[in-house]
């Protein structure tokens, strides 16, 4: 039996045994310098438009402008502890929504039966719109901490549980059949075929729903909060001070590119892993 799973192991890890595993060159220097450049280039152009008087001050920012917000953000607004806060509720709710999704998924994906049974349930709640549940959970949880949260398992539960379902549909049945005729149990199967042929397609919801965590934190602190980042570009809209605004917009950004560039990392770490 153990023969028969690293040989099954082994089949499974090849380059070809999944779509997408097979990592490309790495980017030359010269492409990040590319990259930062159209950077420059954009903030310089935006910088003369507005200087200029070419775009009205009232619509757009310039870059010193906001530059120039920073520190009364940081000193009077309390920047980085909202954005800890911010952060804290969209990783917590990221990481609910993802352990609820696969196990979620993986049910679907083993018994064709509760797939039968809980797909139309699944597909109705996805598609109420979440903007409607923020004023009902705030009657229900409050606008604390809990709220966020909650939003955030509602924005991201199903991209793992469709992805997860997704993932196990692509298992080869020659796999299943061969550690079944050797005795294999249900969650060796599960752990030795199933949730690894998973993998490349979870790995595809973490990147979609990590900077959707984050959206989805970000909304709710706007519509119900008293604190966040969002809280934070609700009242800067609110007395339409626009560098402000502007310039927490470009943070969140950047936290956004932060956020995947994480777990680009994460996920060679786990190929890793998977490899050995």
């Amino acid at each position: 039996m153990k023969r028969i799973s690293t040989l099954l192991t082994a089949q499974m890890r090849r380059p070809d045994a999944f779509s997408g595993r097979v990592s490309g060159p790495k980017a030359p220097i010269g492409l990040y310098l590319g990259q930062v450049a159209l950077v420059v280039i954009g903030l310089g152009l935006v910088e003369w438009l507005v200087g200029s008087g070419r775009i009205n001050r009232l619509y757009l920012a310039t870059p010193s402008d906001m530059l120039g917000v920073l520190p009364d953000l940081i000193r009077d607004e309390a920047l980085l502890r909202n954005i800890g806060l911010s952060l804290l509720e969209a990783v917590c709710g990221f990481v609910l929504s993802m352990g609820l999704g696969v196990v979620t998924g993986l049910l679907m994906g083993v018994s064709p039966q509760i797939r039968r049974f809980f797909s139309p349930f699944l597909a109705a709640f996805m598609s109420i719109p979440k903007v409607t549940l923020i004023p009902l959970l705030v009657l229900y949880v409050g606008i604390g901490f809990a709220h966020k949260v909650t939003i955030v398992v509602l924005y991201c539960y199903f991209g793992f549980v469709y992805n997860t379902v997704a993932g196990i549909s692509q298992v080869n049945p020659n796999y299943i059949r061969v550690l079944r005729a050797f005795g294999a149990s249900g969650l060796q199967i599960i752990m030795k075929v199933i949730l690894p042929s998973a993998i490349p397609s979870i790995m595809a919801a973490v990147r979609l729903e990590a900077s959707l965590s984050l959206v989805a934190v970000l909304y709710a602190e706007m519509v119900a909060s008293n604190a966040g980042i969002g809280n934070l570009i609700s009242r800067a809209e609110g007395v339409y001070d626009i560098p402000k605004t502007f310039c927490l917009v470009c943070i969140v950004t950047i936290l956004s590119a932060l956020i995947q560039s994480a777990v680009r990392l994460a996920e060679s770490h786990v190929r890793q892993i998977w490899k050995q």
